[in-house]
């Protein structure tokens, strides 16, 4: 009779598993940054360029399709990662006997919102400024609004088992602990700069603009709104940064069925 053992192969703490979608994102995308120089492609016509418009023709383009696609597939690794870790932590606490322990639903929140958002990345980053404009739109007015919903519900979901642990310190080490505060001091400053910058780029910026396409009746709103664009982008990068923090107790273990 076959019987299946799982061995395990190689155990190694992982950390940085999260620091490849920032990593990604701006390794790969930065080449794009040369070619619209290089070929003298036009980049908007204002005075700081969006993102988007420095993307918008051969070949670049299809390197910051690439890059950000290849960034999607490490966020949606990562918000699993992150979603598999703080059920385990929360299912830990109720083992070690902490009352009235929740923040199931909320993780699962954190979860949809961010495995949501990925997807709209790598579309408006395909979907470019030239061609499609109207569905590029459509695709960052689906991205920015759930990645905030992301960074508030995950850092919400932090503070919770924080204050779950101060009060229960034998629940937890203390190196983990002081690890946490760091991670939740760190999440919380950035979700107040990101909403701030992601306002005044989206609802704030595009009611200021004439028009959302032609940039050259508001040049000076459009680079505004451009300056607070790549602000966004910055702090929803630092907040995948801040998982280094969040996964410093995570180790991975590559096992392999074997029969006798």
């Amino acid at each position: 009779m076959a019987v299946a053992k799982r061995q395990p192969k190689s155990e190694a703490a992982s950390p940085s598993s999260p620091l490849m979608a920032p990593t990604s994102s701006v390794t790969l995308s930065f080449p794009s940054r040369f070619f619209p120089v290089y070929y003298e492609h036009p980049i908007g016509g204002i005075y700081w360029p969006y993102i988007s418009d420095t993307a918008k023709l051969p070949p670049e383009q299809a390197i910051f399709g690439f890059g950000m696609t290849i960034t999607c597939v490490w966020i949606i690794a990562s918000v699993t990662l992150h979603y598999g870790k703080v059920k385990r932590d929360l299912e830990q606490l109720q083992r070690k006997g902490v009352a009235n322990v929740s923040g199931h639903k909320r993780n699962i929140s954190a979860l949809v919102a961010g495995l949501g958002a990925a997807p709209f990345l790598g579309l408006l980053a395909v979907y470019d400024t030239e061609r499609t404009p109207g569905l590029h739109l459509l695709f960052v007015l689906f991205f920015f609004p759930l990645v905030l919903g992301f960074t508030f519900t995950t850092t919400s979901m932090l503070g919770y088992m924080l204050h779950k642990y101060e009060t229960h310190k034998d629940a937890v080490k203390a190196s983990e602990l002081a690890e946490l505060r760091r991670s939740v001091r760190a999440k919380r400053l950035i979700c107040v700069f990101l909403t701030v910058c992601v306002s005044l780029y989206l609802p704030i910026g595009m009611a200021m603009v004439t028009d959302w396409y032609e940039y050259s009746n508001d040049k000076a709103v459009h680079t505004f709104r451009a300056v607070f664009q790549h602000l966004s982008v910055l702090c929803i990068v630092l907040f995948f940064g801040t998982f280094w923090w969040d996964f410093g107790s995570i180790r991975m273990t590559v096992v392999q069925s074997v029969e006798n």
